[in-house]
């Protein structure tokens, strides 16, 4: 009897261990003694306990799928696994209708209230990357959106420029904090866009205190530009609006005069207005309730194109308010 060689242990801040078993999913938490004990065990081609303690715990790893008769005997389960994950996979291929990829985690703006302003890893996907993700998501696939970190940085713009040409056919959107549209606007424009959204904060000034450079530099009039070029060239926007108590004025009257400013583009524009997860629940929900009471006379299409977020709620709730 031999442990698998397939057993991740973790160390947890109390000094004790996660001890998983990558075979079966099992997870076990072990204390120091137990988990020195095991490693011991780990290199030997047969177990042989000392103490009852040590009886004790080789039955309990038995019970738990640590222990096998032999390497071969877990080849045998690893590769079971396996073939059940490759036809798995060979039929969710048939299904699969959309990927997302996540091209970097590095972004060139420095938002307070970004969620994954922890990230250290700042790589970015390569080609193989790509190659190997189209392949696994197989000819189904009909949508590519293009996510981070921020995905439209000019050093991702061959890489991009790749999956365009690639995988011409497919419909593309893409989630940006829009700094760069003007640049990729004439890429944008050789394939077919179901939507790009863009976070704009409110106005100017209430925009460029949350939103700003890495280097503390404003980004609302660049964005604009983008957002305008890309409106002319046919390309959808979608406009997100991150609100809370110091904006949600000023982002509904942004909505508004966007509009106005851009109304020979409506067909091309639309917004989406999203109380912060940071606020208040009970304000998140007075928010969210004026937001409705603001579209409420509207037809149904004209509340989609103001706040699909809003209008993407349950048919019950919309009836209700």
């Amino acid at each position: 009897m031999r442990l698998i060689k397939h057993i991740i242990f973790t160390k947890l801040e109390d000094g004790k261990y996660l001890m998983i078993n990558s075979l079966n999913g099992l997870i076990d938490k072990v204390n120091t003694d137990i988990y020195t004990l095991i490693n011991g065990w780990m290199p030997c081609d047969e177990i042989i306990p000392s103490t009852e303690i040590e009886e004790e715990l080789l039955n309990s790893l038995k019970t738990r799928g640590y222990i096998v008769s032999c390497a071969q005997e877990e080849l045998e389960q690893k590769e079971a696994i396996l073939s059940k994950l490759r036809k798995n996979h060979a039929e969710d291929k048939m299904k699969c209708k959309m990927i997302v990829l996540v091209l970097t985690y590095d972004c060139n703006f420095r938002c307070p209230y970004c969620f994954e302003s922890g990230n250290v890893s700042k790589g970015t996907m390569t080609i193989s990357h790509i190659d190997a993700v189209l392949e696994a998501a197989g000819d189904s696939c009909e949508d590519i959106v293009l996510f981070g970190g921020e995905p439209l940085l000019i050093e991702n713009k061959d890489l991009i420029e790749y999956i365009f040409k690639k995988e011409a056919d497919k419909t593309f959107s893409a989630y940006t904090n829009g700094y760069y549209l003007e640049e990729f606007c004439e890429s944008l424009s050789m394939v077919k866009i179901g939507h790009i959204t863009v976070t704009l904060d409110g106005s100017e000034k209430a925009h460029d205190c949350r939103r700003f450079l890495s280097n503390g530099g404003g980004t609302f009039k660049k964005i604009m530009r983008g957002i305008a070029k890309c409106l002319k060239n046919g390309i959808k926007i979608n406009i997100r609006m991150n609100v809370d108590e110091s904006n949600v004025d000023d982002c509904n009257t942004l909505r508004t005069s966007l509009m106005n400013e851009f109304s020979e583009y409506n067909d091309f524009l639309s917004f989406e207005l999203a109380s912060m997860l940071s606020t208040a629940y009970k304000d998140r929900v007075g928010m969210t309730t004026s937001l409705f009471k603001d579209d409420k006379d509207l037809t149904v299409e004209k509340r989609v194109q103001r706040n699909k977020l809003i209008a993407s709620f349950s048919p019950v709730t919309n009836v209700l308010l």
